[in-house]
């Protein structure tokens, strides 16, 4: 119940937001550009909530674990600590790509967008260039 309402309230800010923007900052962007951003911004926000447990449960967890670990294996557990403690610069690593591929995927979707948005206008000028020619009657 509580997910639903925020979900309600993330969307109506969007909104609000979405039409209270001046006829200045219009101009700077694309429709597309706006939905896009307003949907990823409301998508992390949704996911704040789903993560947001695992700041204090993982490093319990992580105790936990390792000292069952260590009560079976012995010192051989230091091995398995190395490897993660090594493995978070790689971590690092691939998130970094992956935010970088995910800047370029917004560009050309905002591009794409922007592009689709005119072809209703596009469309328009060709029906009225039709008619106006007296072609419209032979194309249909």
């Amino acid at each position: 119940m509580l997910k639903v309402f925020c979900d309600t309230m993330i969307a109506y800010v969007a909104v609000v937001e979405a039409l209270t923007m001046s006829n200045e900052a219009r101009k700077t962007t694309t429709v597309g550009e706006i939905v896009n951003l307003m949907s990823v911004d409301a998508q992390r926000l949704q996911e704040i909530a789903g993560y947001l447990w695992m700041t204090w449960s993982s490093p319990v967890q992580i105790c936990i674990a390792v000292y069952m670990l260590w009560d079976m294996l012995g010192v051989s557990v230091l091995a398995g600590i190395a490897v993660m403690i090594l493995l978070i610069p790689i971590n690092g690593i691939v998130a970094t790509k992956t935010k970088k591929l995910q800047v370029s995927a917004n560009s050309r979707s905002a591009l794409y967008s922007s592009q689709i948005s005119t072809l209703p206008m596009a469309a328009n000028v060709v029906y009225h260039a039709l008619q106006r020619s007296g072609g419209l009657c032979r194309v249909l």
